[in-house]
């Protein structure tokens, strides 16, 4: 029995998110009956304050399913960025809600339309994009996540800055970028590429020989092909003699497509650099092939649903959540109620005055001021566990920005150990966020079975619970299972990796990352099965933007250049540089494809 990849790829499943909105909108409803019933019986003021609460989960309701929406345009335009296909992207960004455009969803659309200006080789739309997407205002929810993003727009908006010569902005924002604590690698990476892009246009080789050098690892690793591209340009740029050859520029190929050819792009970056890039370089494509080869079998399937279920933790699932937060919301309600209502209005009834000789007078405005008394340490209560819980998403945020800083400084031991100690977090995921770390660095070290378990362990802390499957559907989860094709695909288990590939593609296929995942599954399936003509072709097929580690770059560049096919000159010495220098990624080499390295010892045509 088996399963076409078409149709796997047509039973798209719903958004986690709608879930998530079905249940506000219950409790709305469920306080608005509550309310009305309550009124008829007691008095009107359980109805106004029933109301509103309602009225906020309905509201909140239909924000979440926008949001769900919105999302899932933002990742699927970033992931035609990749592909090449930028009108589609920007196609994707222009529908998104207008009433959807703030917040994180505000700053992400800015951001992508910064980088798709820059693609097209529009410096001041980048700049214009980059500083609306820092001018978005932050909203509570999700707050740290839009600092990130400000940062990464900052720093795009250093490259275009030092692109267009304005070298003193350009510094401004990466030095910004670099004292950030809320800086990712992205945002670092673009920082350093800004940086070497002033000191080229300013003929400073010192600075810029020094600079490459003391960041070579955040350069190389953590930016996309294009940016690692220009630095390997910049590289040869130094390095080339007054007698080179690449003293003058080459003539380019048409630059047919949506933005500028490789070469064009970055001779507008640094115009001096012009006549040091390969004149044929593969990651010029603008078509990437999409889903899978063959079919998957049931059995890989169940292997899969298997794997799932192993890395579920036992604890409160997600119907005793759902349970208790009824109960609580009841209670809740009552709680309200009895602070509205006196015990002496019991069933609508008021005290007969005229039956009684004497009444007291009662001071409503004391009566009502005592009761406020009584909700204050409570209220406060609310106030400060809303507080402690900001401080310490903040305090983990920044504990693992700081961890992946180190791995980005080549600091990997301190770096394991920081997310080790993450993965030991509460909450499910900030756990699973360190997972996918340690699985990342477990495969930079060829320990595909400790990869496996890290990205099992780590889907198995978000399959769990409605609001985290949700929070986690986007990109925390996709990019879990893409790990753990990876290291089935490197251990020789294709089809269950095949079969992680095409429930990616039906489940999550607005991935941002989907593309990288299928080429660099996909590649490995084929050199682990010897199928080298076809690997060779899906080497070809990658794109100047298409996410990927310098390792799954590495492998695609060796396949190209000992293809027999003619090669920019250079090119092999070039990858030889490379290994030398870098140890790991020599040994990485070697595990994936041991006649790799050797082969480039042969000779081959060159242009």
């Amino acid at each position: 029995m088996h399963t076409s990849p078409s149709t796997a790829a047509r039973a798209t499943t719903p958004h986690p998110i709608n879930k998530v909105a079905r249940h506000l909108r219950g409790m709305g409803v469920v306080y608005i009956i509550l309310s009305a019933t309550a009124a008829w019986l007691y008095e009107m003021p359980s109805l106004l304050v029933g109301s509103l609460l309602g009225g906020f989960c309905l509201f909140a309701a239909s924000r979440a399913a926008l949001l769900g929406v919105s999302v899932r345009q933002l990742h699927s335009a970033l992931d035609r960025i990749g592909r090449g296909r930028l009108d589609e992207a920007t196609a994707l960004l222009d529908s998104i809600a207008p009433n959807a455009r703030h917040g994180s969803v505000g700053t992400g659309m800015e951001y992508q339309r910064s980088i798709i200006a820059l693609r097209r080789d529009d410096l001041d739309g980048a700049i214009a994009h980059a500083t609306r997407a820092m001018a978005v205002r932050l909203t509570l929810a999700g707050v740290h996540r839009q600092q990130m993003q400000r940062a990464s727009a900052r720093g795009l908006r250093a490259v275009a800055f030092a692109a267009s010569g304005d070298s003193a902005k350009a510094l401004a924002d990466a030095q910004a970028v670099r004292v950030s604590p809320s800086a990712g690698t992205e945002a670092l990476a673009s920082a350093a590429v800004a940086e070497a892009v002033v000191h080229a246009r300013s003929d400073d080789r010192e600075k810029l020989a020094s600079l490459l050098a003391r960041d070579r690892k955040l350069l190389l690793e953590h930016t996309t092909p294009r940016d690692r591209a220009l630095v390997r340009t910049l590289q040869r740029m130094l390095a080339a003699r007054s007698t080179s050859v690449y003293r003058e520029p080459a003539k380019r190929d048409d630059e047919a497509g949506e933005e500028p050819a490789l070469a064009t792009w970055i001779a507008r970056l640094v115009p001096a650099a012009a006549a040091f890039v390969p004149v044929h370089d593969a990651r010029n494509a603008t078509t990437l092939p999409v889903g899978l080869d063959g079919v998957v079998t049931a059995d890989a399937v169940d292997a899969v649903r298997a794997a799932r279920l192993r890395g579920r933790k036992k604890g409160f699932g997600g119907a005793r959540r759902i349970f208790l937060l009824w109960g609580l919301l009841v209670v809740m309600f009552l709680a309200i109620w009895q602070f509205l209502n006196p015990p002496e209005g019991a069933h609508g009834t008021r005290p007969n005055v005229k039956a009684v000789e004497h009444v007291e007078p009662v001071d409503s405005e004391s009566n009502f001021g005592s009761r406020v008394a009584l909700m204050l340490p409570g209220a406060a209560l609310v106030v400060i566990a809303l507080g402690y819980g900001f401080l310490v998403n903040r305090r983990t945020t920044h504990r693992a920005l700081a961890a992946s800083r180190l791995l980005a400084e080549a600091d990997s031991t301190r770096a394991e150990a920081a997310f080790l100690a993450l993965s030991k977090n509460r909450a499910p995921l900030t756990a699973a966020s360190a997972d996918l770390m340690l699985a990342r660095i477990a495969e930079e070290r060829t320990d595909w079975e400790s990869a496996r378990v890290h990205a099992e362990r780590g889907i198995g802390r978000v399959a769990r619970g409605t609001a985290v499957v949700a929070a986690a559907h986007d990109h925390l989860l996709p990019a879990l299972v893409t790990e753990r094709a990876f290291a089935l695909a490197a251990l020789g288990r294709h089809d269950e990796a095949s079969a992680e590939l095409a429930t990616l593609q039906a489940e999550n296929s607005t991935f941002s990352h989907l593309a990288s995942a299928q080429l660099r599954v996909r590649l490995m399936q084929a050199v682990r099965r010897n199928e080298l003509a076809k690997a060779r072709e899906l080497a070809k097929t990658r794109t100047p933007d298409l996410p990927l580690s310098a390792r799954d770059e590495l492998l695609a560049d060796v396949l190209t250049v000992t293809s027999g096919e003619l090669i920019a000159e250079g090119e092999i010495e070039r990858i030889r540089a490379e290994l030398r220098a870098d140890a790991s990624l020599r040994a990485w080499l070697s595990n994936v494809y041991p006649a790799g390295e050797p082969s480039l010892a042969m000779p081959r045509g060159a242009v």
